[in-house]
């Protein structure tokens, strides 16, 4: 049997399928795992003030236990129950801590003592902004307030209920970038020597940013380049097939290593972008291509390796010939064109970019492997 000509039909099947069934319809994948969660969000938008009432309501039950309980008591049983109980939806509180040292004049002198998730506790506003901000890059075109802790502090206190304010979020439980209501009260507690002021709150999403502003990276492929690297991963396999003499081995496993990860590229999701932060994801792949010279120098080693053993010829020409093809791949990511008449060239560019600089990677690490396999009939 020509185990070559069955995994190109196979994996040629499964290429297309893929793109026919999954990429072309991702919309509808994307909805079956969201449309729980952006119902969710719907509703809290339609009865935001029956939500309000039972927020404020376990704001206050929970500041009122400061009159029972020590300060670093009440921080623990919050971080315990942190959060809603009651409800069908997940809404967590958070609290910040007020530094007694100077008057707030930015959310630096606010401290966070309980939250969800808990390795943000003990943060300050900033660290926990910038650690928001790397979750989704929706933040880009909707900046976080960096103000915003300090805002709700310097708001008068409600005659009633607990007070109110808006911004943009990344929310953890969903994992999901958001606009949310924060619903909030200030606190004060006398401990012994020390007093505590801070703010006790809990969001709730109204808006989902992702769903409005998200976008799917194969959208930005075309058509010619999506034939292209089909039919380059066939060429490449074939060439390999024909370099070995112990059989496509690595020829099946190269066809479903880019497959997979050209899968994995197509169904990635991104986010409502700008020109600059396109050019900066361009220029980073660039950079990072200046800065792994090295590897060339590690390949040449592994070459002359493998070329010294006769009994390893095969994987000698194979190892050359993905070097070749990767070297190329690099050349093709590294390309500069500073003339983009358009933001979808620029951002076609940066995901055809980031793609070529990943596959090179990938068959770097084929090499490696072809290293190790050999290193391992060497010694033992």
């Amino acid at each position: 049997m020509n185990y070559l000509f069955l995994t190109i039909l196979i994996t040629a099947i499964i290429y297309f399928l893929v793109y026919f069934i999954y990429v072309r319809n991702w919309k509808y994948f994307l909805n079956l795992n969201t449309a729980n969660y952006l119902d969710e969000v719907k509703q809290n938008a339609n009865h935001i003030d029956d939500i309000k009432s039972v927020i404020c309501k376990d704001l206050v039950e929970r500041t009122s236990m400061l009159h029972q309980m020590n300060y670093n008591d009440w921080i623990n049983y919050n971080n315990k129950n942190i959060f809603l109980k009651n409800t069908a939806n997940k809404y967590y509180v958070t609290i910040y801590e007020k530094k007694n040292d100077a008057e707030s004049s930015s959310d630096t002198n606010f401290i966070i003592r309980a939250t969800y998730p808990p390795n943000l506790i003990n943060l300050n506003i900033e660290d926990e902004i910038n650690a928001v901000t790397y979750n989704s890059i929706v933040f880009e075109a909707f900046p976080l307030n960096k103000d915003s802790i300090n805002n709700m502090w310097v708001l008068e206190d409600p005659v009633h209920g607990c007070n109110t304010f808006s911004r943009y979020w990344f929310n953890p439980v969903s994992k999901r970038s958001v606009k949310q209501q924060e619903y909030f009260l200030k606190y004060k507690k006398v401990d012994g020597d020390s007093t505590f002021t801070g703010i006790i709150s809990i969001g709730v999403p109204v808006y989902d940013l992702e769903s409005q502003y998200g976008d799917v990276y194969f959208n930005y492929f075309g058509p010619y380049f999506v034939v292209g690297m089909f039919l380059l991963t066939v060429v490449l396999s074939l060439v390999l097939q024909r370099a070995s003499r112990k059989g496509p081995v690595l020829s099946i496993l190269t066809f479903l290593v880019l497959n997979a990860y050209l899968l994995y590229t197509y169904s990635k999701v991104g986010s409502i972008t700008t020109i600059e932060l396109e050019q900066n994801k361009i220029n980073d792949t660039i950079h990072t291509i200046e800065a792994i010279g090295f590897l060339v120098a590690v390949n040449v080693f592994i070459l002359d390796s493998l070329k010294t053993n006769s009994n390893y010829k095969y994987l000698y020409n194979e190892s050359v010939l993905l070097f070749c093809v990767l070297i190329s791949f690099l050349f093709i990511s590294g390309f500069k064109n500073s003339n983009y008449a358009t933001i979808d060239q620029v951002r076609n560019r940066s995901v055809q970019t980031e793609t070529f600089f990943n596959i090179a990677i990938i068959l770097n690490i084929l090499i490696f492997f072809n290293y190790l396999y050999f290193m391992g009939f060497k010694l033992f």
